[in-house]
């Protein structure tokens, strides 16, 4: 993990493996150097391919891409595991439902 890391992405999912992909994809690809900022999926105790899906993206040298898993039901579960996880001071909530602008995580830090 970098010194640097800026941004934490979080996303909590349950169930959507065929909808993980495009998102994680959408992740990866920002205009942001993704030295500062990590995507941190939060598995929700999913019973379809989440897991496999995401370890497809872990250990990739350019981006820092973490799984965890959240036995307990409910989003709010998901979400505070997240924050728990994060390493970044900057925290964003992804909701895999919408696609991302290539510049969207860049824009965000911007913000600031």
């Amino acid at each position: 993990m970098s010194d640097q890391m800026r941004i934490s992405v979080i996303v909590a999912t349950f169930n959507r493996s065929n909808m993980l992909r495009d998102c994680i994809e959408s992740l990866l690809n920002q205009t942001l150097d993704p030295t500062l900022y990590e995507v941190i999926i939060i598995d929700n105790n999913s019973k379809d391919a989440t897991r496999e899906t995401v370890n497809e993206y872990l250990g990739l040298e350019r981006y820092n891409v973490k799984y965890v898993l959240e036995p307990r039901p409910g989003a709010h579960y998901a979400r505070n595991t997240g924050v728990k996880s994060a390493h970044a001071a900057i925290l964003a909530f992804y909701r895999r439902r919408r696609c991302l602008s290539r510049a969207m995580v860049r824009s965000a830090f911007a913000s600031l």
